[in-house]
């Protein structure tokens, strides 16, 4: 039988709710904190200025200091702010990163919620993530030597580099590694580093921040007690105590009754006499300098002066602790059991200075402290703020995270894989305070270029691009062995990785020597070659075509030079081996490529914006002398359709710009109109050496269809290039849904052959395409 139902009686100010109304208020309350202190994360944060109780002025963008702060009555905002406390207190970094964690964990369970999952099933989940999560942190993480100073100032950088010092962030990261070696201490094989004992932060006022340092002891906000004591004092021997060197008075009301005269001037020697013992006791010992947590009276500053003894009073019970460890003295609580072990002489400078309009007494130039002071100068107390910020490996856990979600199965895998997105809102949220783009930011992560990868040499040029998408990773490997030349490489993972074998690649026969790990992980792959420039005068009666300049013989600059990394851009620039007319005595020809980014390959791209699906390649002609009047170029490109594995539908494509322009800066009145010459199927061999045997083999060009296309540029009579001497084309090479605008011929060879229509229908339907589309060349924007 059950008992009777408890009864509640609640104030007349309390409600009580529950069920699916409080789970929603918890979640929105979280985020509430969390968007609080978003704003003060990563190196580009914005400090926040506060008025403590006490009516001081407090600037910093520590998430634990600014929530302290903060008063709230939500139960689940109370428990967010206790997981910033507790971080504090348990790491002393990453108070808000934590909480905007918490806050994005919660975030993205809302929607589950919304669809009637149960909560202990998305706990489950989040558990399980979280065991995996420290197994690939484990994984992920690098053994650090403590003893290397560059590794760890590296790390401390990552850590420290707040925007208040981003200025002095080297001498931050020094400052803070020589004050944790200062501090640390071993014993009996123990190690213990307690830096908020044992390193002090002073801030002082005035001066320029790079006079901030760590001092090889001690320093307090203190004076001499007598003006006639010694301020400077070379090798002092330090005495400790934490008792007054005063008369001792009573615990508690004390009344003495005095019936004659002597009897009071018998009370007064009595003092003098104990507070004489007291100084004797510390003579005895023969210090140079005392220093006590109480106060000295006059008579015992009489007596201290007297025997040459300078003496400082009522010191901070910390500041005596850390002063005891930096000199090797011993804290005395009766001056009567003094020894001389109790002596500190681990110091060898004792010196007082005036800073501003205050006095500071310096314990420096210890033997071997095991406590020191940090000291930052600045121009208001306000900016003397080492705040450590928060670094972490969010997006290879988030990475790792998704890759292990596709092997689950059950409602589980999508709370699991909300953690993982979930994670992402650290790079995102530091991104967002540097002011970049979200998006782009975000995907350049995922993106990168290596020269060369594995190979020293720079007579020969490849280039690497990997794109990181959601579930898959492209590789465009563009290379200048041979003709020029550009791999398209898709695998079904995110961890995929380029392979090459240079001895096989640079030999005559290379099939093999460039590949896709794991190889079962590919699921489509293509390419395109550009194998020659055509230049011809338009007569009257008939073309005139003058000799072909083929780029397998070109000679190619290193790639290297052009490199760079953070607009993910390279140019490949050459020059004929053989110019018998001199045309190239004082231009080149170039490919300049570049990679795109965005957030996620999974729509269709946007007219004429490029995403990480493509790479942009732009041809460029520049100071080539014509060898006619009026003459046209046309580069011929060879497009090679290969496999689909796997049971894959996907494709790529290549679009080609309808216009070219004629100057750096396009100008319409600089455009160059461009032709097409029939795509049809090639009758091809492989130049030797071509990154493209490499990889699909010796036999490429008859196991797979091959596909020819040729591109003119030209004003009308080949003026605008006879008058610039400069003329530029855009190809656009991508994996998936293409732009909607610029259709051209080749986008629909590579995916209709790949579809295996017939070439006669090919050939028809991209004519009738260019012919209906109707507009205007000029129409058209570059592809940038």
């Amino acid at each position: 039988m059950m008992g009777p139902r408890p009864v509640l009686v609640l104030s007349q100010n309390m409600k009580r709710e529950s069920g699916r109304k409080v789970q929603t208020g918890n979640i929105t309350a979280a985020k509430t904190i969390a968007d609080i202190i978003r704003t003060c994360l990563g190196p580009r944060a914005m400090m926040k200025m506060l008025l403590d109780p006490m009516g001081g002025i407090v600037m910093t963008n520590d998430g634990n200091a600014i929530l302290r702060e903060i008063q709230v009555q939500h139960p689940a905002a109370k428990s967010m702010i206790e997981i910033s406390r507790t971080q504090d207190e348990e790491v002393g970094d990453g108070t808000t990163s934590v909480i905007i964690l918490a806050g994005e964990m919660l975030a993205v369970a809302e929607h589950f919620l919304e669809q009637q999952m149960h909560p202990t099933v998305i706990i489950g989940a989040y558990r399980k993530a979280l065991d995996d999560m420290i197994s690939i942190l484990k994984k992920i993480g690098t053994p650090v030597d403590v003893n290397n100073k560059e590794m760890m100032l590296k790390i401390i950088k990552s850590a420290i580099n707040t925007k208040a010092i981003n200025r002095w962030s080297d001498l931050a990261c020094s400052i803070a590694l020589d004050a944790v070696k200062t501090v640390e201490f071993e014993e009996n094989g123990r190690k213990e580093i307690d830096i908020k004992k044992y390193a002090k932060v002073e801030k002082i006022p005035g001066g320029f921040s790079e006079d901030s340092c760590v001092l090889r002891g001690i320093m307090v906000n203190k004076d001499v007690t007598h003006p006639r004591m010694r301020r400077l004092i070379k090798n002092p021997r330090i005495v400790l105590l934490d008792c007054s060197l005063e008369y001792k008075k009573g615990e508690s009301q004390t009344d003495i009754e005095i019936t004659r005269e002597e009897d009071f001037a018998r009370i007064l020697q009595m003092e003098e006499e104990y507070i004489q013992q007291m100084c004797e006791d510390l003579v005895r010992v023969k210090p140079d300098l005392v220093i006590t947590e109480k106060g000295i009276s006059d008579l015992a500053q009489h007596y201290l002066m007297k025997a040459n003894i300078t003496a400082i009073r009522r010191v901070r019970k910390t500041d005596n602790n850390r002063i005891a460890r930096a000199c090797g003295a011993r804290i005395v609580s009766r001056t009567d059991e003094l020894r001389e072990e109790d002596v500190g002489t681990g110091a060898r400078l004792f010196e007082v200075k005036k800073i501003g309009d205050e006095y500071f007494a310096f314990i420096t130039d210890c033997k071997d402290p095991k406590a020191c002071t940090i000291i930052l100068r600045g121009a208001s107390k306000e900016i003397l703020a080492l705040v450590p910020g928060g670094g972490a490996t969010e997006m290879a856990v988030s990475q790792a995270l998704t890759e292990k979600s596709k092997g689950m199965t059950g409602v589980e895998q999508w709370p699991y894989r909300a953690v993982a997105q979930a994670l992402e809102v650290i790079p995102r949220t530091l991104i967002q305070n540097c002011g970049a783009s979200t998006i782009r930011v975000l995907t350049s992560l995922r993106v990168s270029m290596q020269y060369n990868p594995g190979w020293n040499s720079s007579s020969v040029n490849l280039l690497h691009v990997r794109a990181v998408g959601p579930v898959d990773t492209l590789h465009f490997i563009w290379s200048s062995i041979g003709a020029p030349a550009v791999l398209l490489v898709v695998s079904g993972t995110r961890n995929s990785t380029l392979g090459i074998d240079w001895t096989r690649l640079l030999s005559p026969a290379p099939a093999g020597a460039v590949w896709i790990d794991p190889p079962g992980s590919v699921i489509y792959s293509t390419a395109v070659v550009f194998t020659k420039v055509f230049e011809y005068s338009e007569a009257k009666t008939e073309e005139l075509f003058y000799p072909t300049y083929d780029l397998s013989d070109f000679s190619w600059d290193s790639v290297n030079r052009t490199l760079n990394h953070t607009a993910l851009t390279a140019e490949f620039t050459g020059i004929p081996t053989a110019d018998p007319s001199g045309s190239f005595s004082n231009g080149s020809l170039a490919f300049r490529v570049t990679a795109y980014e965005a957030s996620s390959r999974d729509g269709p791209l946007p007219s004429l914006l490029h995403t990480a699906n493509s790479s942009k390649a732009e041809f460029v002609l520049a100071g080539v002398a014509p060898r006619g009047n009026s003459s046209r170029f046309v580069l011929e490109t060879l497009s090679l359709v290969a496999e689909s594995r796997n049971g894959s539908s996907a494709r790529s494509f290549l679009q080609w710009k309808a216009t070219a322009y004629g100057s750096p800066s396009p100008r319409r009145e600089d455009n160059i109109q461009c032709r097409s010459r029939g795509l049809q199927a090639a009758n091809w061999t492989l130049p030797v050496s071509s990154v493209v045997r490499a990889y699909f083999g010796e036999g490429a060009g008859s196991t797979y269809t091959v596909s020819a296309i040729n591109i003119s540029f030209g004003g009308e009579d080949g003026k605008v290039y006879q008058e610039k001497r400069y003329l530029s084309w855009s190809v656009l090479l991508g994996f998936g849904q293409p732009p909607q605008d610029t259709f051209s011929p080749l986008v629909i060879s590579i995916m209709a052959v790949a579809l295996g229509t017939p070439l006669l229908m090919l050939l028809v339907g991209s004519c009738a395409l260019l012919f209906t589309q109707g507009k205007r060349y000029s129409d058209y924007e570059p592809i940038n």
